[in-house]
């Protein structure tokens, strides 16, 4: 779950949205500033392009052919929303 508290976003582990009960002050979460998550989502953006690439180059030493390294990035950069052609 994400809370809103003031200028910060706290990402709860392991908590129903839909619970009627109230969140468990002792879950884990992690808490960083608004204002870091542009920087933080372009970063993990820009790592999973790299995942992405990667996994096309080790398609194509496996002698895989270029068509079908290609459609495998394709897949990834789909499956994980990574460049945002796709949604």
């Amino acid at each position: 779950m994400v809370e809103h508290v003031g200028s910060r976003i706290r990402v709860w582990a392991d908590v129903d949205i839909d619970a009627e009960e109230p969140i468990p002050r002792d879950n884990p979460y992690v808490e960083f500033a608004r204002s870091e998550l542009t920087d933080m989502l372009d970063g993990a953006r820009l790592r999973l392009a790299g995942f992405r690439d990667r996994a096309r180059d080790w398609a194509l030493e496996q002698r895989l052919t270029p068509s079908t390294a290609n459609r495998l990035a394709e897949a990834l950069d789909r499956g994980l929303e990574i460049s945002g052609r796709y949604y």
